[in-house]
């Protein structure tokens, strides 16, 4: 690549649009596009967001007899999550394609995510744990669209994100049934 060639991307990459796309505005078709499985993947990265603080929050506030093993293991799903988010947006990126440059507008990519409203221990992890279930699934729809459009790098990726989901939610009912 030579210097000319740098600088022409360097111009191009500044002369692109910078303002953060409505979500409201997204329409998804029912066809497999790439632009639908940027906005699947973007909304999935969403969820990781969204599961990491839940985590996070319910691992600070965690008032419960296994406190001992719950707390050490939501601190993990937490990192987990972010690592899963970074994995996501970082193959976004390597699209072409621009992420909200804000917390607001990537929470603003999944309205529907539950939040957990209660301080007790048993309703805030019955709660976490259907939504790494629901996510879980969100990820396996994510997941054929990738494989329908061909692309087997963000496949495996969404794979680990699967798999993630369903062992800690796995976990977490094993440690609360008793």
């Amino acid at each position: 690549m030579t210097t000319s060639n740098l600088e022409e991307i360097f111009q191009a990459a500044s002369a692109a649009p910078t303002a953060e796309i409505i979500v409201e505005e997204v329409v998804t078709r029912k066809d497999e596009s790439l632009d639908n499985l940027v906005y699947y993947t973007v909304e999935l990265a969403s969820c990781m967001y969204h599961l990491n603080m839940q985590a996070c929050l319910i691992a600070l506030n965690l008032e419960h007899p296994n406190f001992c093993s719950l707390q050490p293991f939501l601190k993990e799903q937490a990192e987990c999550h972010m690592k899963d988010f970074e994995c996501l947006a970082e193959t976004v990126r390597s699209m072409d394609y621009l992420l909200p440059m804000c917390q607001k507008g990537l929470l603003g990519y999944n309205k529907g995510f539950k939040t957990t409203t209660s301080y007790d221990a048993k309703e805030a992890l019955g709660l976490y744990c259907k939504n790494l279930e629901d996510i879980g699934y969100k990820a396996k729809d994510c997941h054929d669209k990738a494989k329908q459009i061909g692309a087997p790098d963000l496949e495996n990726i969404i794979a680990d994100v699967i798999h993630h989901m369903f062992s800690g939610a796995w976990k977490l009912k094993s440690s609360m049934r008793g």
